[in-house]
């Protein structure tokens, strides 16, 4: 028997996007073809991330607090010409 299904990939799982019907402990041989993402995928991916904060009451206290611990902790000088780095 031959599927052609898509999943994710997931370190050394995939995640399929639908069942297969096979029982569990199948052995099955996977071809992987990779798939790039439509402009429209790209855009649906964008608008489901973009407002994952918006209803965060507590945002503004969130970005003042990153903006305050850029202030106190000032970036170390690098010595380029050192082995190290350091």
């Amino acid at each position: 028997m031959v599927m052609t299904l898509s999943g994710v990939v997931n370190g050394t799982h995939i995640e399929l996007e639908s069942e297969t019907g096979l029982p569990p402990g199948t052995l099955a041989t996977v071809s992987i073809e990779e798939r790039k993402l439509s402009p429209e995928e790209i855009d649906a991916l964008i608008d489901k991330t973009a407002g994952i904060w918006a209803d965060r009451p507590d945002l503004e206290e969130i970005f003042e607090q990153i903006e305050h611990e850029r202030r106190v902790f000032l970036p170390r000088e690098v010595d380029f010409d050192s082995p190290s780095g350091l």
